[in-house]
C-alpha cells in the first residue's frame, strides 16, 4: 500500500504551484518523498512549509547522484515536460505520474510511449478529473440507468486571461492540449476513445492562429455519438452533458454535478460525497492514492494518451 512505500522511492520534479497540490497531498498522506528543483531559492520556500527532502540543481545531476526511484510526479511546466519524463523512463523509473499533456507534439509522445515500452515503464497522464467526486458519481448513476448513450461537450477556454499569461508562445499556440484536453480526456474517459471524428475550426486569435470556433461530431469506439462545439471569441466555459435513458447529467463546473430527469425541466444538484475533493485540488488526492497502490484502471496510460491524441489534434485543427 501507498504507506508502505519507502523514502528514496518517491520522487516530486517540479517546484511550481501545481508541485506544491502534489505536496499537500504527499504531506497529508505521512509518506516520504524527495523534492527536485532546479534553484537553491526554490528548495528554500518549499523547506519552509514541507518535511519532505529537497534537492536543488535539476533532474539530471539528481540522477546522476541517485539511484532511480520507484514512483516519480511530473510536476513541472509543460514546455519541459517531455524533457524531463523521458529522462525518467531512460534512467529506469518504472512508475511515473505525468501532468497534462506529457507533450505538444505527437512526434514527442511516440517517442515517449515507444521508450516507455522498451524500458517497460508504466507511465499515466495525470487527468485528475477523471477522479473527481462529481465524476464518480455520474458513473454510478448513468450505469444503473442502462449506460451512457450520448454526449455533448464545451471546451471554451478564457481567451483574454489566456493571451496575458506570461508562458512560451509555442505552449499558447497549442492551449488546447495544455489545457483543454482535460475535457477531450474527461470525454474519452466516460464514453471511450474515440473512433470516428468530424470537425471544423474556424477563424483564430493572435495568440491562437489554428482557430476560435470549433465544431464536430464522433463516435467512440463503444459506439457512443458525441458532439462538440467551443469559441474562444465569446464566453464560455467546460461544460458536459451526458445523456442515460432517463436522465441528462451536467457537469459545468466538472467539480459539480446536476441532472434533469425524464418528463421534466427541472434542473437538481446531485449529492456529492467528495470531502477529499473540498480539502485538496479536486480528484488529486484520489489520483495520487491510487497511483501508489498501483490501483491504475482509471488512468490514462501513455499508450491510451498518444492514440487520442492525434484526434485532439484534429479537433482544434492543430498539425500532430
Amino acid at each position: 500500500m501507498a504507506h508502505n512505500v519507502n523514502f528514496s522511492s518517491i520522487l516530486l520534479v517540479g517546484a511550481g504551484a501545481m508541485a506544491r497540490e502534489y505536496m499537500r497531498v504527499l504531506d497529508s498522506k505521512k509518506v516520504k518523498y524527495t523534492v527536485v528543483c532546479n534553484t537553491v531559492e526554490s528548495a528554500k520556500k518549499i523547506k519552509l512549509t514541507h518535511a519532505c527532502k529537497v534537492v536543488s540543481g535539476g533532474l539530471e545531476k539528481y540522477l546522476r547522484d541517485h539511484q532511480a526511484p520507484e514512483f516519480a510526479v511530473v510536476a513541472t511546466p509543460v514546455d519541459s515536460l517531455y524533457a524531463i519524463s523521458k529522462m525518467l523512463i531512460n534512467c529506469g523509473v518504472r512508475n511515473i505520474l505525468l501532468e497534462k499533456p506529457g507533450a505538444i507534439y505527437n512526434r514527442d509522445l511516440r517517442n515517449l510511449s515507444q521508450q516507455a515500452s522498451y524500458k517497460k515503464s508504466n507511465v499515466y497522464i495525470a487527468y485528475n478529473r477523471r477522479f473527481y467526486g462529481s465524476v464518480e458519481k455520474l458513473c454510478e448513476l448513468s450505469k444503473q440507468d442502462g449506460g451512457i448513450k450520448n454526449i455533448y461537450f464545451d471546451f471554451t477556454e478564457l481567451s483574454d486571461e489566456i493571451s496575458r499569461l506570461k508562458i512560451p508562445d509555442e505552449v499558447k499556440a497549442r492551449w488546447a492540449l495544455a489545457n483543454s484536453s482535460h475535457v477531450f480526456d474527461l470525454v474519452v474517459f466516460l464514453g471511450g476513445s474515440i473512433r470516428k471524428l468530424n470537425t471544423n475550426a474556424y477563424g483564430g486569435l493572435d495568440w491562437h492562429k489554428s482557430g476560435a470556433y470549433f465544431s464536430g461530431t464522433g463516435m467512440s469506439i463503444h459506439r457512443i455519438p458525441f458532439a462538440y462545439r467551443s469559441d474562444w471569441s465569446s464566453p464560455g466555459r467546460w461544460e458536459i452533458n451526458v445523456y442515460s435513458e432517463n436522465y441528462k447529467f451536467i457537469l459545468s463546473p466538472l467539480e459539480d454535478l446536476k441532472a434533469m430527469m425524464r418528463g421534466s425541466f427541472e434542473i437538481k444538484d446531485v449529492n456529492l460525497e467528495s470531502r477529499d475533493d473540498n480539502i485538496f485540488k479536486p480528484g488529486l488526492y484520489k489520483m495520487v492514492s491510487k497511483f501508489l497502490s498501483q490501483e491504475v484502471a482509471d488512468f490514462c496510460s501513455i499508450h491510451e494518451h498518444c492514440y487520442n491524441f492525434k484526434h485532439y489534434c484534429d479537433i482544434v485543427n492543430y498539425d500532430a
